[in-house]
């Protein structure tokens, strides 16, 4: 669900265009449990999605939500879950395993070139796909230089992180149904699943300038005239402080561990 984006990472105040979508978290899931004892409202959600929700969305209780590409551990994975875990809620990241592997975005470069932390903000850099061969491939499909799906080498980095309490979720099949392709459209049906589902963590930095014009703002003002409330979205990077320089990179401790993954 997250589109193409070539920024990296980094904690910062929210700028001014996007300030206005923001929750604080906190208040983001008092008013969401407030909004849950409104039936109707959590109906009207269902019936404009013609009752195509998600499935981790359909329990007794709300999710807090991350979307990205491919779920891996890095500082960003780290810090969702270190703001949502208090909170005694759900924790899922969507992942979208269909969407095309392209190097030139940040995110998507960083699963196959992974950023290790080594000391302070200096980085070694692991590769484990072949970038010509993966170019435009969907990210189900792209195969690391040992042949193991790239997905399923991301997975095992979450196990050996033991983030056992983060569900991951692949919506590709989701996002497919809700207009895949017309980016639009389809953030009309995404933002529709945080007014009364659930919370969304995100980070936007100037680059997302244009995404945020375009396409986040307009659905955002959609959603809240739609249901007479806006969409439920926090910044993750919000006081987060010190900030390892690259947030799609991965601690210290993940060293020995990617490269044993990395060499099969």
């Amino acid at each position: 669900m997250d589109c193409a984006r070539d920024s990296c990472f980094a904690a910062a105040e929210p700028a001014a265009i996007h300030a206005d979508v923001f929750t604080p978290l906190a208040d983001a899931v008092a008013e969401l449990r407030r909004r849950r004892q409104h039936t109707d409202l959590m109906q009207r959600v269902r019936d404009y999605l013609h009752d195509d929700l998600p499935d981790y969305l359909r329990g007794p209780q709300p999710a807090l939500y991350l979307a990205r590409h491919v779920a891996t551990p890095n500082f960003e994975t780290l810090r969702f879950a270190e703001l949502a875990r208090p909170f005694g809620l759900p924790m899922v990241i969507g992942q979208d395993t269909r969407d095309k592997f392209v190097a030139h975005n940040a995110m998507k470069r960083a699963l196959g070139k992974l950023p290790v932390q080594r000391k302070g903000e200096q980085f070694e850099y692991v590769t484990v796909v072949d970038f010509v061969t993966a170019q435009g491939t969907r990210l189900c499909d792209v195969r690391t230089l040992h042949g193991q799906p790239l997905p399923d080498f991301h997975a095992g980095l979450m196990r050996a992180a033991a983030l056992d309490d983060v569900q991951v979720a692949d919506d590709a099949a989701w996002i497919d149904r809700q207009q895949r392709g017309d980016l639009p459209e389809h953030y009309k049906r995404f933002l529709a699943l945080f007014v009364a589902h659930g919370v969304m963590l995100e980070n936007y930095e100037a680059e997302d300038a244009a995404l945020l014009r375009e396409v986040m703002q307009p659905a955002f003002d959609f959603v809240q005239q739609e249901f007479g409330v806006a969409p439920l979205v926090c910044d993750l990077a919000a006081g987060s402080g010190a900030h390892p320089g690259d947030w799609n990179g991965y601690p210290h401790g993940f060293h020995a561990c990617i490269l044993q993954a990395a060499h099969g």
